[in-house]
């Protein structure tokens, strides 16, 4: 873009304030206030994640810990994806704790879907996808699921990633011809 090339990180971000001076704070109060909320949503989730595997007065202190850190105070409420990532990747260790437990196609519908959602807070969600991917193999591999049940698996595993990566995006297609989006 223009700003890159001239220098100017924040060019962009600027000219966008300028042109939207009447609605730019209610827009970045309403940005902070969804990733307050998702902070708030992933120091939930550790708690119910603590309460799982120890007493309850144990899962309150790993719950203050949580809500106390610096890193989750600091970026709780900026307009980031890091909060969102940290969410998301929480959600993905229960699920395939989930899914080690019990792999049935419940379990795999719910490890896909979070899998879909870490890759639509931040790129590097495609990671996990990738461990997902081992995971259901190895899950399958191990217990009586035939060969076909765990293409299978890894199949629909795929697809409801690749489902709620393209519901992420407003199910936006691009034309092939002209190399436009368009949505459906």
């Amino acid at each position: 873009s223009v700003y890159w090339s001239s220098g100017r990180w924040n060019g962009f971000g600027e000219a966008f304030a300028q042109l939207n001076r009447d609605s730019v704070l209610d827009m970045v109060f309403a940005g902070r206030c969804v990733a307050i909320g998702l902070a708030c949503l992933a120091s939930l989730v550790v708690f119910v994640l603590a309460q799982r595997f120890f007493p309850p007065g144990v899962a309150l202190v790993v719950a203050g810990f949580c809500v106390f850190d610096p890193n989750l105070s600091a970026h709780g409420r900026l307009v980031t994806t890091d909060i969102g990532a940290t969410l998301s990747f929480l959600l993905l260790s229960v699920a395939l704790l989930n899914w080690f437990a019990t792999p049935s196609w419940r379990t795999l519908i719910l490890l896909g879907s979070v899998a879909g959602l870490a890759c639509l807070f931040k790129h590097s969600g495609l990671l996990l996808v990738v461990c997902g991917f081992a995971c259901i193999v190895w899950v399958t591999v191990r217990s009586q699921w035939t060969v076909s049940q765990s293409t299978c698996a890894a199949f629909v595993f795929l697809l409801v990633v690749s489902l709620v990566i393209w519901l992420g995006y407003a199910g936006e297609t691009v034309d092939p011809l002209s190399g436009r989006f368009f949505p459906l």
